[in-house]
């Protein structure tokens, strides 16, 4: 067999960054259905399925970032409200469009957003980088909260005198 010549004394492996915010791009979004779905039988679609780059100069070799979008389609469940919250905050992050009743996929490729990336763990006790999604400010609202108390702009508890 013929040598094929290649570069790989210079690959590098993937790294997961420090926890920090950090400028991201989507590289693809697909319609998936889950594991568990399909374990269940369902074979309907039942999330968006996200891969996206973490735009730094400091990490050049910073490991792409798997985010899952679940999507309603048991109007009877009982977290739905948790999954409409957090596609909005992706939508809003990204500054990807949306209407009332809706958005498209076809919209996420390219988009472009900031976003706190934290460490977390994937099925097989690897690290791995995790969205930590903004609150999305509503109308009217100076400040989402971002888990801070109104009254207290440092974020450290208060003490009681």
């Amino acid at each position: 067999m013929p040598f094929i010549e290649q570069a790989v004394a210079d690959a590098k492996e993937d790294m997961v960054v420090p926890e920090a915010e950090y400028d991201l791009e989507i590289l693809s979004a697909e319609l998936k259905t889950s594991k568990r779905a399909i374990e269940r039988g369902m074979t309907a679609s039942n999330m968006v399925s996200c891969a996206i780059a973490i735009r730094s100069e400091d990490y050049p070799n910073a490991a792409t970032v798997f985010h899952h979008l679940m999507l309603v389609t048991d109007p009877d469940y009982e977290y739905n409200h948790l999954w409409l919250r957090d596609q909005k905050r992706f939508l809003v992050c990204f500054g990807i469009p949306f209407e009332a009743n809706g958005f498209d996929v076809d919209d996420f490729q390219g988009a472009t957003g900031r976003c706190l990336l934290k460490v977390g763990k994937n099925d097989r006790d690897e690290d791995v980088n995790v969205l930590a999604l903004p609150k999305v400010k509503e109308e009217g609202e100076d400040n989402p909260g971002h888990g801070k108390r109104a009254s207290d702009k440092t974020g450290k508890p208060r003490r009681r005198h």
